[in-house]
């Protein structure tokens, strides 16, 4: 029996195909994304931005300070600011309840606790994913934003799949910096 040259031919290429490493990411080209969810809203930020994740318990008011800084409250012997994105960026209004989460932002000069609603756990993306933000509205400062992810089960552009990127050092930064009064 004869064996067609460009089989042969075929069937080498192919084992050249199946005998190459897999490209490795590189740990530089990676970024560790913590999802979640501000009134149906779904957010991402920098896992290294993320100290620990606490459910809202005890927190006090402020006198004077901003509407989109709810509070204050002791998680683990320090004293966190309670900040609520909704207030911040404009989003529908409700009220706070036990099943709000407090996720605590920290870098090595600052530490505050961003209100969300839900957790959707931890997600390790490439960070060329991450899609410039120029387009996105939906009432988030540009200079929060680090970019958007279109959802994995999105087929198009769906703005309700997507998962907004935020800038964990732009709201450590510019939040803490802000005046109170």
């Amino acid at each position: 029996m004869q064996i067609d040259a460009s089989l042969i031919t075929a069937l080498k290429q192919r084992n050249q195909e199946f005998a190459k490493q897999p490209e490795r990411q590189s740990p530089s080209e990676l970024v560790p994304l913590l999802h979640f969810l501000i009134d149906q809203e779904r957010y991402a930020i920098d896992q290294t931005f993320v100290r620990e994740v606490v459910p809202l318990r005890r927190w006090s008011r402020v006198p004077t300070a901003p509407d989109w800084i709810r509070g204050i409250t002791a998680v683990r012997g320090r004293v966190v600011a309670v900040v609520d994105l909704r207030r911040l960026f404009g989003l529908e209004q409700h009220n706070l309840s036990d099943k709000n989460f407090l996720l605590i932002l920290h870098d090595q000069h600052h530490e505050i606790g961003i209100l969300v609603d839900r957790i959707h756990g931890f997600q390790t993306r490439r960070k060329n994913d991450i899609r410039h933000a120029e387009s996105i509205a939906n009432g988030v400062p540009t200079q929060f934003i680090q970019g958007f992810l279109p959802s994995a089960d999105a087929t198009n552009d769906d703005t309700k799949q997507r998962h907004v990127v935020l800038d964990g050092g732009a709201l450590l930064r510019d939040l803490t910096g802000r005046e109170l009064s």
